[in-house]
């Protein structure tokens, strides 16, 4: 349960931008489809398509932010669940109990 105490975060601090991002990239509701079809099994860019229906290009720039802020990884064109995003959203989560 949530006690109040929270940790000093500073906008210089590479944790608390890294944070924002995470939630940032999930009030993308295409970024949101993403990481649930991820969670089911790791997929190539046709399979996104199959399910989401935006053209390659957006798709690609979805993918690649999801990347950089560490919600996915790929290997051998396949992208799956993977980094260090997803650690902090359940801490978040964490803390409301």
């Amino acid at each position: 349960m949530f006690d109040g105490t929270l940790p000093i975060l500073k906008d210089d601090d590479p944790e608390f931008v890294h944070a924002n991002a995470a939630f940032i990239a999930l009030a993308n509701p295409p970024s949101r489809r993403v990481l649930e079809l991820l969670a089911v099994a790791p997929r190539d860019l046709r399979d996104f398509n199959a399910h989401i229906g935006i053209p390659n290009d957006s798709m690609r720039t979805i993918l690649k932010e999801l990347q950089l802020v560490g919600f996915v990884k790929v290997q051998g064109g396949r992208w799956e669940l993977g980094g260090p995003a997803l650690g902090r959203i359940k801490d978040w989560l964490a803390l409301l109990g």
